[in-house]
């Protein structure tokens, strides 16, 4: 799912070497408990569409999707989609972001805009949107907000907004009682 837009970076906020770069992205998160293979699946981003190509997102993991110029400001710790997208396709103010798998079923979407900050100091810049439950399929701002992390977003990582509660254990069947009436 979209899990994170960063679609103002600058200024950025953090001092070099701990800042983000200056760079959009889109970090998208596998809350599944086995990989997904994106291979034929789709980004669009308002009226532009883009192929994601064989990449696989491990169980419970993270991709962060940004322009190919951008790609190596991210460092190697992280995985990297680079993407021939402009350097300013997430726009300020706001736009349509909609990912859909090989078959043309959507599996997330959003439509954002700057309201979904919900601080006007943060929607002039330097900070990430952040989906604050990822759990929850809801896509409006009220699933959305600014970052609260101090380098201003968290690509790669738990949202700082992150209230899903879920751990990293997959749930096992413990025990079964059929009811013979």
């Amino acid at each position: 799912m979209i899990n994170e837009l960063m679609v103002d970076p600058f200024p950025s906020l953090g001092i070099p070497p701990f800042d983000l770069p200056e760079a959009e992205y889109l970090e998208l998160h596998n809350s599944l408990p086995w990989e997904v293979k994106l291979v034929g699946w789709k980004l669009q981003v308002g009226s532009k569409e883009y192929e994601l190509g064989p990449v696989t997102i491990d169980s419970l993991g993270y991709l962060i999707l940004t322009n190919v110029d951008a790609a190596s400001l991210f460092g190697d710790s992280l995985p990297i989609l680079p993407l021939n997208i402009s350097a300013t396709a997430l726009t300020n103010s706001g736009s349509f972001v909609r990912l859909s798998n090989s078959g043309g079923a959507v599996m997330s979407s959003v439509n954002y805009d700057d309201g979904f900050y919900r601080n006007k100091l943060k929607a002039q810049g330097g900070w990430s949107l952040e989906r604050i439950n990822p759990i929850i399929t809801c896509d409006d701002e009220t699933n959305w907000s600014a970052s609260e992390h101090t380098k201003g977003g968290t690509p790669g990582q738990k949202n700082s907004l992150d209230t899903s509660g879920y751990n990293k254990t997959i749930p096992q069947i413990m025990a079964l009682y059929l009811d013979d009436k």
